[in-house]
């Protein structure tokens, strides 16, 4: 800054006269002139300095690397751009990933043949066979004959669960069975009842498996031994009523539905076919002669649907439970005619309906002994079985007149029944593949609600697998 000395003098004094200037305020008043100059400099040199740092540098060697690299950059980040749309745009027009199906843990080879050996059901099925009834008058009496009728040697119907389980199993078998006073003999009403008489059966078959040994085809044979179902002279009327050696031959198709390591289910349907003979009667009423004499007939033509569902389980490593559902459905019937001496062709009565059937079958075993090292008996089980067995409908009847003047009915005369039936039997594994099985059939009710009043029963089964 600068300082002045500004001093005032009155006018009667003369001329001004200059006070004497120290050093100190030279140097100060010199000090305060550079100060003012270089601020002055400063000022007027600020816009071109600005001016000066805006202008690029001199140097173009330095800045022009650094302005491709910066433009490298940019179109890499254009081509990574691009790359990702374009991958976007492909995910998006590909169909969308099938996701995995979680399918159950099939069981395993070992698990399956020890399903395979569990031991199968015995069974206990008897089919109540065809009534008749006629009556005649003579000497002002009526008298009445009564009897059943063997359609297919008393074996036209089968049942799945008679030696049968729901694993498909690749084997042969032979069953035996001898029901106890199965059939009600023919009688009159003026004599004493008739003595009921038994029945052997006999039936040889083989089971194969397929679809990897999921389903399965069984093929049974039943045979009788023959059997005479006759009321012959001197007895009034004759009845003679030949017995049919073979039975209907019977189809079961079976496949599993479920599987898992200790239980196994299937479905099937069983079919009876009508393959053997006509059921066929003579009746002689020796007070009347021959103009009496006439024969009735009864067509073996009915075929028998048999839809079931089974389950096998292994709750233990020694017990096995074993059920059936079964029903048993007639497609038709069986055509009744009459043949009389006199005429030249029989006359039809009708068609004779079966009645269809319901049947449930549990069995329960327990292996009392195993040892799959043992020479020939490796194996001993022992089996308790419950069946029943329901008519589903009312039974139907065919009646008409005969030669003579005698009225004929045929047809179930107890209508609707029930069984159950108590079957208890010991399962020998003999070998590898090999099974021998013996058990006996109680019925738990009376008669009518019983076919016979025991059964005994001798199985062979010998797998191959």
């Amino acid at each position: 800054m600068l300082l002045y000395r500004l001093q005032v003098y009155p006018r009667s004094e003369g001329p001004p006269v200059m006070p004497p200037v120290s050093v100190f305020e030279i140097r100060l008043s010199f000090f305060s002139v550079v100060c003012l100059f270089c601020c002055t400099m400063l000022v007027s040199a600020a816009p071109a300095i600005a001016q000066s740092d805006e202008e690029p540098q001199p140097s173009v060697d330095l800045a022009e690397p650094l302005k491709v690299s910066a433009e490298g950059d940019d179109e890499q980040d254009e081509k990574k751009q691009d790359d990702l749309e374009a991958e976007v745009r492909l995910t998006a027009l590909q169909p969308p990933a099938e996701q995995p199906v979680v399918t159950p843990r099939p069981p395993t080879r070992s698990s399956r043949i020890r399903l395979a050996r569990v031991p199968s059901m015995f069974g206990d099925f008897f089919a109540p066979p065809a009534q008749f009834a006629f009556s005649r008058a003579g000497d002002g009496l009526k008298e009445s004959v009564s009897g059943v009728l063997p359609l297919g040697g008393a074996f036209q119907r089968s049942k799945v669960s008679d030696n049968g389980k729901a694993v498909p199993t690749d084997r042969i078998f032979f069953m035996y069975n001898h029901y106890h006073n199965a059939v009600q003999g023919l009688g009159s009403s003026s004599g004493p009842p008739p003595p009921p008489i038994s029945v052997d059966r006999y039936v040889v078959g083989f089971e194969k498996t397929f679809f990897n040994e999921d389903c399965s085809f069984e093929f049974r044979v039943p045979f009788a031994t023959p059997a005479d179902f006759s009321m012959p002279p001197p007895t009034d009327p004759a009845v003679f009523i030949p017995g049919d050696e073979i039975g209907n031959i019977n189809l079961v198709f079976k496949s599993l539905v479920y599987q898992k390591d200790n239980l196994e289910c299937a479905i099937g349907l069983g079919i009876d076919l009508p393959t053997s003979g006509d059921a066929r009667a003579t009746v002689d009423p020796l007070p009347l002669g021959p103009p009496g004499q006439f024969s009735f007939l009864v067509k073996n033509e009915a075929v028998y649907l048999q839809p079931f569902a089974a389950f096998l389980a292994t709750p233990g490593q020694d017990t096995f439970v074993h059920g059936f559902v079964q029903f048993d459905v007639p497609t038709s019937g069986n055509l009744v005619t009459v043949g009389d001496p006199a005429k030249p062709s029989p006359v039809s009565l009708g068609s004779l309906n079966d009645s269809a059937l319901f049947q449930v079958d549990l069995a329960f075993g327990r292996w009392l002994y195993k040892n799959p090292s043992a020479g020939s008996i490796r194996g001993i089980a022992g089996v308790v079985e419950l069946h029943y067995i329901t008519t589903i409908q009312d039974a139907d009847t065919v009646s008409g007149f005969v030669p003579g003047g005698s009225e004929l009915t045929l047809g179930n005369a107890f209508n609707r029944q029930d069984f159950l039936d108590l079957t208890a039997g010991l399962h020998v594994q003999l070998f590898e593949n090999t099974a021998l099985r013996v058990a006996g059939v109680a019925p738990l009710r009376r008669r009518p609600d019983r076919t016979f009043d025991g059964e005994l029963m001798l199985q062979i089964n010998h797998f191959f697998r």
